[in-house]
Parts: C-alpha cells; structure tokens; sequence
C-alpha cells in the first residue's frame, strides 16, 4: 500500500468486510457489524454451485467520495458551477458514467447525445477511467425497455450486454470518459472544445 501521492509502501493488516444487498442489483462491502439493516447478499459464483456470502475489502482512496473521505487527495480548486446531484435513490458506484455523461450534457451548450436516448453504467474515477459494475444482464433488458438506443458499458461487460441488447439498442463498450465521448461524437453527437488561450 502507498499513501497518495508520494508517500512510502507499507504493509497494513485490513479485516475482509461482506457484501449486503442495499437494493435491488445493488450491493456495498460492510465491514464487520456494519450495515446490519441491510441483508448479507448469497451468491453463486460457479455455475451449479450453491449461494453463498462474499466476503469483500471495500477500500476508498482519500477524497473519493468513500467512508473515510477527507477531502484533500483530489482537490481540484474552486469550481465554475456548483453541482448539486440528486440519485433519487440510486445507491452504488455504478452509475457514475450515466452521472459524468448527464452533467456533462446539462453544463455542455453542445448537444453530447445529438438527440438519442443514451444509457450507460459503469463506474468513474477520478482519473476518467471506467470501471466493470455488476447485473449487466439485468440492467440491459430494463435500457431495452425504456427505449434507449445507445448503451454505453465497461468493456468486461460488453458480451453480456450485447447477448441481452436485441435489434434496436446498440452496445459500445468504453474503458474511459474520452473512449464515450468519442463514441457519442461518432454517433452525431458534439461537445464544445475550450483551448486554452
């Protein structure tokens, strides 16, 4: 383990949490006697086999927005806009590209989408990388029903959407915000550019 950003490796012993489900298709790592409201998941990692508990090691960078977040790692400075989001009950990392993509779309004059009804999933980084979430399948069918014509997923789960996709709802996978912003400019969409000057 190394402090961010420069600081020296060293060992650390860390106690294995297990993943509660706090909705539906959604899961968090609690550490022990943590999140007892919530019932510990089973699940069935081989096929045939039979449901079990996971044990987990749920592990937040500092400023990341996680358990013990103090807010220095990624201070940027001050912002343009204030951005106040509201999930409407949404729980889990999973949703940070749609979140990246939506704000992006609300603060952008352009038109990122180029008027197509958009989905995506998938977590976001700081550093604009995307990350594999689970219950693709699922969520697949539930894009398909609403309409979408794109589907924006990490690349560790393009084979599961697309299998679920059907004739009409186009899958793209993407490892990083530039990868789906190229994709939606491929599709009609824009973004303004700002160069510094």
């Amino acid at each position: 383990m190394r402090a961010y950003p420069a600081g020296k490796p060293r060992t650390a012993t860390l106690r294995l949490g297990v993943f509660r489900s706090t909705g539906p298709d959604s899961y968090g790592c609690f550490p022990e006697g943590k999140g007892t409201k919530f019932k510990i998941a089973q699940f069935v990692p081989v096929k045939g086999g039979k449901p079990h508990p996971l044990s987990c090691l749920g592990i937040y960078p500092q400023g990341s927005g996680g358990n013990a977040v103090d807010g220095t790692a990624f201070k940027i400075g001050p912002l343009p806009v204030k951005v106040d989001l509201s999930s409407e009950g949404i729980v889990g990392p999973s949703a940070g590209l749609a979140f990246t993509l939506g704000l992006m779309q609300e603060l952008d004059p352009a038109n990122l989408t180029g008027g197509l009804k958009v989905a995506a999933t998938g977590t976001m980084s700081i550093d604009g990388t995307v990350g594999d979430v689970g219950g693709v399948a699922q969520k697949t069918v539930a894009v398909r029903g609403a309409g979408a014509s794109v589907f924006l997923v990490p690349p560790q789960e393009y084979a599961v959407a697309k299998a679920h996709a059907g004739p009409h709802l186009k899958v793209y996978a993407v490892s990083t915000i530039d990868q789906a912003i190229h994709v939606l400019e491929s599709l009609g969409g824009h973004i303004a550019r700002i160069t510094a000057g």
